[in-house]
């Protein structure tokens, strides 16, 4: 009697086990959480400065990368002084070849139907549009000439495989005062002008981001200026033909924000990024401001990134599991430093990831290429062969432990799942012994 007692206390406690080991496994592996892992970092360039600012993944074959290279690097505000920057590469990240194409900056590339490229840029005031073959040798290029006050921050591929061209029409009110339309133009395929529009507010808007939408229509994203030399975020949607459905702007009295980055949601809201003043006790600082909306512009929620020095989002991105990709860099005293998080659905940081390099380094966009990898693609000085290179890098995000070389520490050490479980068994020991 005694021993079959002792028998289902123990077969009591061992079922228990097998109903919360699972629970306390859970307990002690899951702070730490998902991580990034660096697959491979690349830089490409030579004796001038070069930075990639579009990246698409060619399936099986590698990445086709465009850019720029500043020919005069004493003049980098200059669009004259820079060639167009085409790299490809394999499947890890390895240059293949590279083409530059001289006066003009590129800024975006896509693939052409038969295989070839598309890139898009700018040439000197004018929107660029240049098509080449599978080796990047030019098969022709178009020049679209706009009004030399029209500043061209914003360029986007459209369904059709055309372009839209967003940014600002500069008006000199006075000697010292200038005010920015918000203009926008739709281009074809052979790089011919469609339709243009413009939103004459009085208090003067910029775009900064275009997005072509679910619907065919399109969001802006940029700044609003709100009067005392205040600017607020600003996002506008419109119809396939450029006319505003509706705007709306975020923003604090006094205190500059912006944005740099739009996208379209799976709910069919819009996240933007871009930057907000955080007032603080030591001295007032540029904080990443990210704000989610829903599908009329309604502010759902927003979250703010940063430490002590200044950091913008320059680039945004929806995530395949729901959450969100922020890229962008931090500035402390005229040194970038590059850096990456990942939020889930309602902008809770998963995890941050900075490349805090020796010298200057930026992220000009992030793009998911399968679940859980991202490309950043960017200009680096720190791992550098030249001045600043054109800097490509992959990630993948996992719950497995590392440590990335040029990143940040991550806390989940290996061998952690062997250690829950071990202490499990040393509970389960404990337990029947008590019992007993």
């Amino acid at each position: 009697m005694v021993i079959f007692i002792i028998y289902r206390k123990t077969l009591t406690i061992a079922k228990t086990f097998v109903i919360m080991s699972p629970i306390l496994f859970l307990l002690l592996t899951n702070g730490a959480g998902a991580t990034p892992v660096k697959e491979w970092s690349r830089t490409y360039g030579g004796e001038l400065w070069d930075e990639a600012n579009s990246v698409v993944e060619i399936p099986g074959e590698g990445y086709i990368i465009t850019g720029s290279r500043n020919i005069q690097t004493t003049s980098v505000n200059m669009t004259d002084s820079y060639d167009v920057l085409l790299i490809k590469t394999d499947p890890d990240g390895n240059e293949q070849w590279n083409r530059t194409y001289a006066g003009k900056k590129g800024m975006k590339v896509s693939i052409a139907r038969d295989g070839g490229y598309i890139i898009r840029g700018f040439n000197d005031w004018d929107f660029w549009l240049m098509k080449t073959d599978l080796l990047g040798r030019e098969e022709w290029n178009r020049t679209l000439r706009i009004d030399n006050n029209f500043m061209r921050v914003a360029i986007e591929e459209t369904s059709d495989g055309g372009s839209i061209l967003a940014g600002g029409d500069i008006i000199l009110l006075s000697e010292s005062m200038t005010i920015s339309h918000l203009w926008f133009t739709k281009i074809n395929t052979n790089g011919d002008q469609e339709w243009n529009a413009t939103s004459k507010r009085p208090q003067g808007d910029m775009a900064t981001s275009v997005y072509q939408t679910l619907d065919g229509g399109y969001v802006l994203a940029g700044y609003s200026g709100s009067g005392n030399n205040d600017i607020d975020v600003l996002i506008m949607k419109t119809d396939a033909k450029g006319n505003e459905q509706w705007n709306m702007t975020f923003g604090n009295a006094g205190e500059p924000e912006g944005a740099y980055s739009v996208a379209q949601t799976e709910d069919g809201g819009y996240i933007l990024g871009g930057f907000k003043l955080s007032r603080r006790l030591m001295g007032n600082n540029y904080d990443a401001w990210v704000i989610k909306t829903d599908e009329g512009g309604n502010e759902q929620w927003n979250r703010i990134f940063g430490g002590s020095d200044e950091d913008f989002v320059s680039s945004v991105q929806q995530a395949s599991d729901g959450g969100y990709i922020f890229a962008g860099y931090t500035n402390r005293d005229g040194d970038l430093d590059a850096w990456i998080i990942k939020t889930d659905a309602k902008g809770k940081e998963k995890w941050k990831k900075s490349y805090d390099g020796p010298e200057k380094d930026k992220i000009n966009t992030v793009k998911e290429v399968s679940k859980n990898v991202y490309l950043l693609a960017g200009g680096s000085e720190s791992y550098r062969a030249g001045n600043i290179d054109a800097w490509l890098v992959k990630i993948r995000e996992t719950n497995a432990s590392t440590t990335d070389s040029d990143g940040l520490d991550i806390k989940f050490a290996p061998g952690f799942e062997i250690l829950g479980a071990m202490v499990s068994i040393v509970i389960l020991f404990l337990l029947i012994r008590k019992r007993a």
